[in-house]
């Protein structure tokens, strides 16, 4: 007799969370996995003004790259540059909000996911 013939649940799958944290900008790097993985930087005109006045206010997605301390951004790639260039622009950085993935996650599913969100690509 199967389980729920038998009047018993199936048991539940454990759902995955993700631990969110601010985290200093020279702990992060850009995955391969990122849909918008390139050599150059992204333009970030269209989101520098926002980041400017507010900051980032959307964690960006990331998941521990094996070193100490260190992750790699799965989504969030412009987000990441519009900091940079303002913690350029002041000399220092704050750290970003970020909510890391756990070892198994679909980082690829996820940074497909982020892409749609955006504008495509001049060119």
């Amino acid at each position: 007799m199967s389980r729920l013939a038998s009047g018993q649940s199936q048991p539940k799958k454990r759902r995955k969370t993700m631990q969110l944290a601010h985290i200093a900008i020279d702990r992060l790097n850009i995955s391969a996995v990122n849909m918008r993985h390139a050599r150059r930087a992204p333009d970030v005109s269209g989101i520098l003004p926002s980041v400017r006045a507010r900051g980032v206010l959307v964690p960006l997605l990331m998941r521990p790259n094996g070193a100490p301390d260190m992750f790699e951004i799965v989504a969030g790639r412009r987000r990441y540059f519009a900091a940079k260039s303002i913690a350029n622009e002041r000399g220092e950085a704050e750290p970003l909000p970020c909510a890391i993935m756990e070892d198994g996650d679909d980082a690829d599913a996820r940074s497909l996911a982020d892409r749609k969100h955006r504008p495509p690509r001049p060119g």
